[in-house]
């Protein structure tokens, strides 16, 4: 936690010592750098974490459930007999919850909603 602050007022102290801005410019420049290469990184990683086949989801069950899908629980994808399939819980922002399953990529999600299960 203190090497940072020791760094940029090491970086200070030889901006004030150089008298020159191009030591200055240069260090403006390296950190816009790093900014970029970060920013660059998470948008990768971000663009990464969520399957493709979420965004056909999220479509259908807003035509056919009016919900405005807020996040995914349980989130498959496995094969059984050859086929593929897909397998989510979706949580609308109204508080509901669906379960939809997809066998290949071709057919439509069939989606239930969530029901208190008693025994």
């Amino acid at each position: 936690m203190l090497k940072p602050l020791f760094t940029a007022l090491s970086v200070r102290t030889q901006i004030k010592n150089s008298g020159t801005a191009a030591f200055a410019k240069r260090v403006g420049r390296l950190a816009g750098l790093a900014s970029l290469l970060t920013g660059m990184f998470v948008a990768i990683a971000g663009a990464q974490t969520e399957p493709i086949w979420l965004d056909d989801l999220k479509k259908q069950i807003l035509e056919q459930e009016a919900c405005d899908a807020n996040y995914f629980l349980n989130v498959h994808k496995y094969e059984l007999a050859g086929d593929v399939v897909y397998e989510a819980k979706v949580q609308c922002v109204d508080g509901r919850q669906f379960d939809a399953t997809r066998t290949g990529t071709l057919h439509l999600f069939v989606i239930r909603a969530c029901q208190p299960v008693v025994c």
